[in-house]
């Protein structure tokens, strides 16, 4: 999932760098080749850690992006559905008021 083994040209080499820098100059390159070095495995150890706490802040980040985008979808669909129900509440209201209207008339000229 999160954990890499170590091959060269990654962590080994500014692992190595630095031995240089330090003065070691002996075993480095068995130590690239062979990985087997106490500072190589420590840093692949706090590599690995990091590297899955960076994919968890990864990932809680894109769910915290995904439910904020949902909680926005929901609030623009909340708001169009409650402007088509009061659209459609007037709506109603108007034709009931025709209705009504019309069968008043037929009522007034039955008995004129």
């Amino acid at each position: 999932m999160c954990f890499r083994t170590l091959t060269s040209g990654t962590i080994a080499e500014p692992i190595a760098k630095q031995r240089l820098d330090s003065g070691e100059k002996e075993n480095v390159a068995s130590d690239l080749a062979m990985g087997n070095s106490d500072e190589v495995r420590t840093q692949n150890k706090s590599w690995q850690h990091n590297s899955c706490n960076d994919v968890s802040r990864f990932q809680l980040k894109a769910k915290d992006s995904e439910i904020n985008e949902l909680k926005s979808r929901f609030l623009r669909h909340r708001q169009i559905l409650m402007t088509n129900y009061q659209q459609a509440e007037s709506e109603i209201r108007r034709i009931d008021e025709i209705h009504h209207d019309s069968i008043s008339r037929v009522l007034q000229v039955r008995t004129i």
